[in-house]
């Protein structure tokens, strides 16, 4: 079955159930720490489906299909959580979490870069 691991083959899956674990394979697979928020009674409406942390930054990531789109709720949070200088990211696939880490690491090797030449013995 292409796009499905193994661990999923005898359960009917929706498209954004692979989706999430296409992009939790990959996490893993980056050695990048991620952890789900699970809902449940009481808990805060709106949060994402898992948080990761990579290179010093907290992300939150809501996971949708191709055309699935944030509830209310969820664009509320989205909002408070980029108003505080957080990250937020809705993903549709591994390819924009991949993209997502690779703008970090340019960030953080051009960081490392500036401090380098201003290093001078």
């Amino acid at each position: 079955m292409a796009g499905v691991s193994l661990r999923d083959k005898n359960k009917k899956m929706t498209e954004e159930t692979i989706i999430k674990h296409q992009i939790k394979d990959y996490l893993n697979l980056c050695r990048v720490f991620w952890f789900p928020l699970l809902q449940g009674l009481g808990s805060y409406k709106g949060l994402p489906d898992i948080f990761l942390a990579y290179n010093g930054k907290v992300i939150a990531c809501e996971i949708k299909k191709k055309k699935g789109f944030l509830s209310p709720f969820q664009f509320k949070f989205k909002q408070n959580w980029e108003a505080s200088g957080n990250r937020y990211l809705v993903a549709r696939s591994v390819e924009d979490v991949e993209k997502l880490l690779k703008e970090y690491e340019y960030f953080i090797t051009d960081i490392e870069n500036e401090q380098e030449k201003r290093t001078v013995f």
